[in-house]
């Protein structure tokens, strides 16, 4: 009874801990939306002992000049961007074009394989970052029972399902299966989020999820991490210590070839610049003819980056393969189970 006390107060302690938040700035989009910046503790241990590694623009959609933070917590290993921007400021890092390609042929085609990864004999499927139910409604032609889970005010609905805009709607105990595709790196709070998930397992269920691997050279060394829409970044150590910490039991961890999934193509570009002490950007992953065309390099830059891109592109399948069994390709497909006895 003492040591269940002592794991109570324990609990208790790092999870005041994890919900410590303090605002230290404000910047401004490109857009003119000021943005609140909030330091945060680890949201796994709840330790404030943050170590950074690097700083990142939004290289995607270019919302803002700000180079965020990402590091990892000294005690347990999480990644994190810290400080970040507020909950209340995130729709300014989501431009309707985040959810414009959702029915694409390549997206259509990440569904089929989402679906190959489903376990069988599933009757009640919750779907946690729906967008905007396209996985969904696959599943659901599939004669399986579906609902969604979306909070982004810019996805839609398109497919008339049962969609919740918050976890105060999903009963206890109502599904046999959760996915969550690329969504736990997006989430202000992924242990709320988890716990939420254990409740809404049925004894004997699954968890099934999706996230890029911050122990792959693409993630921690490459920086191809998509700041500051990714908020969190997972291991396989520190997703199962999520699932533990929720009572959940991991079943495995593969690595994801063909998802999402970027391979570790512009890997050998990114050494070489390093050896050059040259910033490594995502543009120079590949195609530096085209980055000369654009005037994002000169043509004494060129002359070694393109015959370094043809090498790149010749040795990347070997390089992923190398990395892929280390266990450190870029994605991973995580599976937790809920106990049957529980």
């Amino acid at each position: 009874m003492a040591g269940f006390e002592s794991r109570r107060i324990q609990a208790a302690i790092e999870s005041a801990a994890r919900a410590w938040t303090r605002r230290v700035d404000t910047i401004e989009t490109h857009d003119g939306d000021k943005v609140w910046l909030e330091q945060v503790a680890c949201n796994l241990c709840g330790s404030r002992a943050f170590e950074p590694l690097y700083r990142k623009r939004d290289t995607r959609f270019e919302t803002s000049d700000h180079a965020f933070q990402v590091g990892v917590c000294g005690r347990c290993g999480l990644g994190y961007l810290n400080p970040r921007p507020a909950r209340q400021s995130m729709d300014a890092f989501y431009p309707t074009t985040f959810f414009s390609d959702r029915d694409s042929p390549k997206r259509r085609r990440r569904y089929e394989q989402e679906l190959a990864l489903l376990p069988p004999r599933v009757t009640r499927l919750l779907d946690v970052g729906c967008a905007n139910g396209d996985f969904a409604a696959r599943v659901a032609a599939r004669g399986i029972e579906v609902e969604g889970l979306e909070v982004a005010q810019s996805a839609s609905n398109r497919h008339g399902l049962v969609i919740h805009g918050g976890w105060q709607t999903v009963p206890d105990a109502s599904f046999d299966c959760v996915t969550a595709w690329a969504v736990l790196e997006h989430l202000h709070d992924p242990m709320e989020v988890l716990r939420h998930v254990a409740r809404v397992l049925r004894p004997g269920g699954c968890f099934v999820f999706l996230v890029p691997n911050f122990a792959s050279p693409a993630s921690r060394e490459m920086r191809l991490e998509d700041t500051p829409r990714h908020l969190y970044f997972y291991t396989p150590e520190t997703s199962a210590r999520y699932l533990q910490a929720v009572g959940l039991q991991l079943d495995s961890v593969r690595m994801d070839t063909e998802i999402y999934a970027r391979g570790h193509r512009g890997y050998l570009n990114y050494r070489v610049r390093r050896a050059l002490g040259r910033e490594f950007r995502p543009c120079d992953r590949r195609k530096p003819l085209r980055g000369f065309e654009r005037g994002e390099i000169g043509l004494a830059e060129l002359l070694w980056a393109w015959p370094c891109d043809q090498l790149d592109r010749a040795l990347a399948p070997a390089i992923t393969r190398y990395f892929l069994r280390r266990d450190r390709h870029d994605s991973m497909i995580v599976v937790g189970r809920k106990p049957a006895s529980s």
